[in-house]
């Protein structure tokens, strides 16, 4: 497993940040700062579906320079085993959709399952006196709106995730 982000936290004046392509390199690492560490995961999430093409392909290319050199073979054989990657195809599917809209719509529908799954969570916990099942009530209906929402965007970028829940 290959660590490609980072999400941390200053101690000095608490601040979130992520450092990402933590696969590459020190001088080709990106650093943002974040507002906070639920917008911290978002964004980290975002940007590895956004970057999950370039990044497997880097990857893929890093672990047959690895066994390349464990087995004193030139970089350049290397490069064009690592070619014919799996995680490197480019392109699209049968159903004219590209790869990116895929990767976007498995994302979605898997943060609307979370969503769904803390709603549920809520639900199903009655401590407290009637203001707070009230207030937990109505968070659990936020967080199924925006379930819905995230179910929404998958069904938009990839029909097909329609045919397969029924």
């Amino acid at each position: 497993m290959t660590e490609v982000l980072r999400l941390s936290q200053r101690v000095d004046d608490e601040v979130w940040w992520v450092e990402v392509d933590r696969h590459l390199d020190e001088q080709h690492r990106g650093r943002r700062t974040c507002t906070n560490y639920e917008q911290g995961v978002i964004g980290s999430e975002l940007w590895a579906v956004r970057h999950q093409q370039r990044i497997c392909l880097e990857i893929d290319q890093r672990e047959v320079a690895r066994t390349a050199q464990r087995k004193n073979r030139t970089w350049w054989a290397a490069a064009s085993v690592a070619s014919v990657s799996a995680c490197a195809t480019a392109g699209g599917d049968s159903r004219g959709i590209d790869q990116k809209s895929i990767g976007k719509a498995h994302w979605a529908r898997a943060r609307a399952a979370s969503l769904w799954q803390q709603a549920d969570d809520l639900d199903r916990n009655h401590s407290g006196d009637w203001r707070a099942r009230a207030t937990r009530r109505r968070g659990a209906a936020r967080l199924r709106t925006e379930a819905h929402r995230f179910e929404s965007t998958a069904l938009r970028l990839d029909p097909e995730l329609a045919e397969e829940a029924a």
